[in-house]
């Protein structure tokens, strides 16, 4: 974590779930003094490729809630 740069980077440490590898990244990144853009980035290793777009929709789902929580906590 880099609570200066406001990036919190993760990884995978064992391989599971049908993953090789996995690093994550995630920043904030202030737009104006009431708004804050937050980015993700994933690389990962599947034992199966077949398997990235199961993955892919799991991210997406995660996204949309966390921008449904914060659009539910604004103002």
């Amino acid at each position: 974590m880099d609570d200066g740069d406001k990036v919190l980077q993760y990884r995978l440490v064992t391989p599971a779930l049908g993953i090789q590898s996995y690093v994550a990244t995630i920043s904030l990144d202030p737009v104006d003094n009431d708004h804050t853009t937050i980015s993700f980035s994933r690389d990962m290793v599947f034992d199966d490729p077949a398997s990235v777009d199961g993955f892919a929709a799991l991210f997406e789902q995660e996204i949309a809630s966390l921008q449904a929580h914060f659009a539910d906590q604004a103002p």
